[in-house]
């Protein structure tokens, strides 16, 4: 070992220093995520391998934020290399990268009082999520405003009641074998896609 640089052992060091990015670079009051899904090194437990693989999952809600983030993990994957003496830079390749999804303002005021009217008490602000989403890139790519909303598909008494008793997660969400959505879910969702494309047509 002591004639190669290991990079499973490099790899295990940036994974310990990368952790430290959201809790030391970005300020308490914005959000970042950096968690590596995949370490992978080697087949055998009697040899150096020659890689190492990291596959990394970020999230954000602010591309300014994105964008630093992004850099200090460039930098501490970097100085991990020059640390070890390996040969050559690490290679860092982006793939699978959702952009942010923000709603445009003009759109939200327009669409927002006809959800108002017609759902009354059941149109209500969602919390901020950081699920990936591409529904951007379409009105992104064209370069017009948009609005994204969702829309409920859990019965109400069920919904309240796991608030109310701090189980929302059991609820199955839409990527689990047990996700059914409650009657009704089609005709609110139809009638929030009519209502946001009649807040423009409609006179």
């Amino acid at each position: 070992p002591h004639n190669s640089i290991d990079p499973t052992f490099l790899a295990a060091m940036i994974v310990v220093r990368l952790q430290g990015i959201v809790g030391r670079e970005i300020p308490a009051e914005e959000f970042g995520v950096v968690s590596v899904g995949t370490l992978s090194a080697g087949h055998t437990n009697n040899t150096i391998p020659d890689t190492a693989t990291l596959v990394l999952n970020c999230r954000f809600y602010d591309t300014d934020v994105r964008d630093r983030t992004y850099a200090a993990i460039e930098r501490v994957i970097q100085a991990e290399c020059l640390a070890s003496g390996t040969p050559k830079p690490a290679d860092i390749a982006y793939s699978a990268r959702g952009e942010l999804t923000d709603n445009d303002p003009g759109v939200h005021e327009t669409v927002r009082p006809v959800f108002d009217e017609v759902f009354g008490e059941a149109s209500v602000d969602a919390m901020r999520w950081t699920a990936s989403e591409d529904f951007s890139e379409i009105p992104r790519h064209f370069d017009v405003p948009y609005e994204f909303w969702l829309t409920g598909c859990t019965d109400r008494d069920s919904w309240d009641a796991a608030v109310s008793e701090g189980r929302v997660s059991d609820i199955p969400g839409n990527h689990s074998p047990h996700f059914l959505p409650a009657p009704g879910t089609v005709d609110a969702a139809t009638r929030s896609a009519t209502a946001a494309v009649l807040a423009y047509l409609w006179r």
